[in-house]
């Protein structure tokens, strides 16, 4: 009976570290996407700011392209969190 006991003592510890270990990745999740999201807003900012050819390059075709596109996976990220 001895050994039994001794062979189930750490089962809670085990699955108790593997709930600690996905809130450690939830957490590092969310620090990720919050680093995602202020460097999306500072390239937003930029392509309104910066000009080229007279003109900011936010409002070329395909910087707004790309934009949208990284806006839409940034999106995607969050609803994922």
């Amino acid at each position: 009976a001895e050994q039994v006991l001794r062979g189930h003592f750490h089962v809670g510890e085990r699955q108790f570290g593997g709930v600690l270990r996905v809130e450690a990745d939830l957490v590092e999740f969310a620090a990720a996407f919050e680093t995602l999201h202020s460097a999306l807003d500072d390239t937003l900012q930029y392509a309104k700011e910066r000009k080229a050819f007279g003109r900011p390059i936010g409002s070329q075709q395909n910087s707004r392209f790309l934009l949208a596109e990284l806006s839409t996976e940034a999106t995607v990220v969050r609803m994922m969190v």
